[in-house]
């Protein structure tokens, strides 16, 4: 196997045309309100699109070439690359066999078909356009280079006209065809070259505006990116997406960087999805992005759905928990090829704070669906594991509305991972160690997930950018990230990129297969910190400072399925209990209020120990604590109970207060603690029995408190 050093670093930018004139307010209020995302954001997403490629090198006449003649056996010098007929078939067929052809016609069920040709010199059809690097190197010196050939001219015999399908409209504003232009207009013209400064290897951007006349003819929208060898998967994906999707706002999968605009959390997310780039785990899109651009099969009537019980009849998957009937057993099946996804609204969030969901897709891998997409990006590597087949679940932040004038805005990374293997304060190595040349050899601080650290509620996890104060000066800034790429097993080092995905991240029935209140992930809402080097919001809405506990619970049925590759999944809304030692950390934690109708009783389990403790992965970028001599970018935890709910710490259970951690208990809750039960207090700790609590302690149940803590009754 031939091993690559793969760069990270994606440069990402988008220009958007404007596109109402200022006198003309009322129209372009209305055009605001009239925007479908269905209808993308400039570029169509239905029907079919031809995309114009031209291959572009750069002869350096000045200068140091980044990628000299030689040693590129897949883009050799003065040539075109030896993929130039795998990135787009020319014409729609029922089974595509060019890349980006074949992942458009997959994640849209075919109703996208995205087709291509590449511009040839007739003179010399196998040989690049040739730019000089005294030329200043840009996407329009590449267009007219290109314009001196001879004639227009494409590998497959294609007509400007052919380029030219469809007629722009409005942002979100259904596109025309057949097109209308006159003179006609390439819909998107993609540069792809060799060995440019700028964009670098395996980096670029795209425009709404036109790059140059192409033979006289103006582009309604192209992209420009490097690479020296490789076919250019990811980032032209990428890129062309930014079209449909909108601007750099939708950054999320594994592209986003704190430069590029505001992210909804603290850290960088991994994920996957067409919005992904370098830090993506699976190359497939996800049902978000389905939903969002309208991609279903034909057979389906909801675009959030699933089969019943019995696996024969289509469900409404988008559930909702104050609903009681949205409960019970689903048969979620292969989400590549059926669309098949759960998605759960997190109830109790204020609606002047960002609204949550729980994601479910079913990835049965490559392996099951014979998709080239639907395994990690860099599967092929020897040292990287194949994806489990299994759940892969994840959190929507915001971005919910399809229609509208707020549609294309919000922030980026609004889809954060939930693997399997939960959220924790990593304890971070205190020096580099070297990857060993699985897919890079760069230096990495190995991260460890130490018993006692978990942290399902503000902690980090695997699949994203981990930000802090790693040069401790008092501020947490934009390049301050640390990577999850070798896992620290005791004192054995696992350096397997775990950030681009792992075997641990899925959901399964012989290992975890429960997503609850006392899970590692939970159900719970989570934290947000919309930051791009400063807070946006510091501290208040629309942020999420408050951790929501409910009730909802996703559990794998260890059943046999009628449909090979299904998976059943019970869902409940009423289970409040805590079958496994857990460590609750947060701004503020609520247990809901209960009332007559919806009684509510958080339940620790026996031999368990439920821990409210201040966590240490930032919650917020600037004004620490310090505490012993260390900077704390966080809050002690406020655990209230709601009023009269009720918390049961059952038999040989802990309930431990720490950290200056505080636990309320609103008026008419209830606080058991059953025989041979423990409470603990410590670290200035304390617990409050507001008016009309109820504190019962049976028998042979112990308290402990520490001289800086206390119990206060009101």
């Amino acid at each position: 196997m031939k091993t690559r050093t793969i760069s990270f670093l994606i440069v990402l930018i988008v220009t958007v045309n404007c596109l109402f004139p200022q006198n003309q307010r009322q129209n372009r209020d209305s055009l605001f309100i009239s925007q479908d995302s269905r209808n993308g954001y400039i570029l169509p997403v239905h029907g079919q699109i031809h995309i114009l490629v031209i291959f572009a090198e750069v002869i350096y006449d000045t200068g140091n070439d980044p990628c000299p003649a030689g040693g590129n056996t897949d883009w050799p010098s003065g040539k075109l690359p030896v993929w130039k007929n795998k990135l787009f078939d020319p014409y729609p067929t029922q089974e595509p066999k060019g890349k980006v052809t074949s992942f458009f016609h997959e994640s849209s069920f075919g109703n996208y078909i995205v087709t291509g040709d590449y511009l040839i010199n007739p003179d010399f059809p196998d040989k690049p356009v040739q730019i000089k690097a005294s030329d200043k190197v840009s996407m329009t010196s590449v267009v007219n280079k290109a314009s001196e050939f001879s004639e227009f001219k494409t590998a497959h015999n294609f007509s400007i006209q052919d380029f030219d399908k469809w007629t722009m409209t409005h942002v979100g504003h259904e596109k025309i065809t057949p097109g209308t232009d006159s003179p006609p207009m390439y819909e998107h013209v993609m540069i792809i070259i060799r060995n440019s400064i700028y964009p670098s290897n395996l980096s670029g951007w795209t425009s709404s505006r036109s790059p140059g006349r192409l033979f006289g003819i103006e582009s309604d929208t192209y992209s420009f990116f490097c690479t020296h060898e490789l076919l250019p998967f990811n980032i032209l994906l990428h890129e062309f997406s930014h079209m449909l999707f909108g601007g750099n706002n939708f950054h999320a999968g594994g592209s986003h960087s704190k430069k590029a605009g505001y992210s909804y959390f603290p850290h960088i997310q991994g994920g996957w999805g067409m919005m992904g780039a370098a830090w993506k785990s699976f190359l497939t899109t996800n049902a978000w992005e389905r939903r969002r651009l309208g991609w279903k099969p034909d057979n389906k009537q909801f675009y959030i759905s699933t089969l019943d019980s019995v696996g024969k009849v289509e469900a409404l998957a988008d559930l909702d928990p104050f609903n009681p009937s949205h409960a019970g057993v689903y048969l979620i099946r292969d989400f590549v090829t059926t669309g098949d996804a759960i998605r759960i609204k997190l109830p109790y969030i204020s609606e002047k704070e960002f609204q949550q969901w729980i994601w479910i897709e079913n990835h049965q891998t490559s392996a099951f669906n014979r998709s080239e997409f639907d395994k990690f990006q860099y599967q092929y590597a020897e040292c990287i594991d194949n994806a489990t087949p299994g759940l892969y679940i994840y959190l929507q932040v915001d971005k919910e509305d399809l229609t509208g004038r707020s549609i294309f805005e919000g922030h980026a990374d609004y889809l954060r991972p939930l693997p399997a293997n939960g959220l924790w304060d990593f304890e971070w190595g205190d020096s580099t160690v070297q990857n060993p040349w699985c897919i890079n050899n760069n230096m990495y601080f190995p991260h460890e997930m130490k018993t006692g650290r978990e942290n399902p509620f503000s902690g980090s996890h695997e699949m994203e950018l981990v930000f802090g104060d790693y040069n401790s000066n008092g501020k947490i800034e934009i390049e301050e990230y640390r990577v999850p790429a070798i896992r620290n097993e005791g004192r054995n080092y696992l350096s397997k990129l775990p950030v681009l995905g792992a075997k641990e991240h899925a959901f399964v029935n012989n290992g975890n297969n429960h997503l609850g209140i006392g899970t590692n992930p939970s159900t719970s809402s989570l934290i947000t910190t919309v930051t791009a080097g400063n807070e946006l919001y510091p501290g208040r809405a629309p942020n999420n400072r408050t951790v929501y506990l409910n009730g909802i619970s996703i559990q794998i049925i260890d059943k046999p399925s009628p449909v090979n590759g299904a998976i059943y999944v019970k869902i409940r809304f009423d289970d409040y209990h805590i079958r496994k030692s857990t460590r609750w950390c947060a701004d503020t934690i609520i247990l809901p209020a209960s009332d007559a109708l919806h009684p509510i009783v958080l339940s620790v389990e026996q031999k368990n120990t439920l821990h409210i403790d201040r966590g240490i992965t930032p919650t917020r970028i600037s004004i620490p604590d310090t505490i012993q001599k260390q900077f704390i970018y966080t809050k002690p935890t406020v655990f209230i109970i709601g009023n009269k709910s009720t918390l049961h710490v059952r038999q040989k259970s802990i309930l431990k207060i720490s950290n200056g951690s505080v636990v309320i208990f609103g008026e008419g809750s209830v606080l058991k603690m059953y025989k041979k039960s423990t409470l603990i207090l410590s670290g200035g700790s304390r617990l409050i029995m507001g008016k009309g609590a109820v504190f019962i302690q049976e028998k042979g149940a112990k308290i402990k408190v520490s001289a800086n803590s206390e119990i206060i009754c009101q």
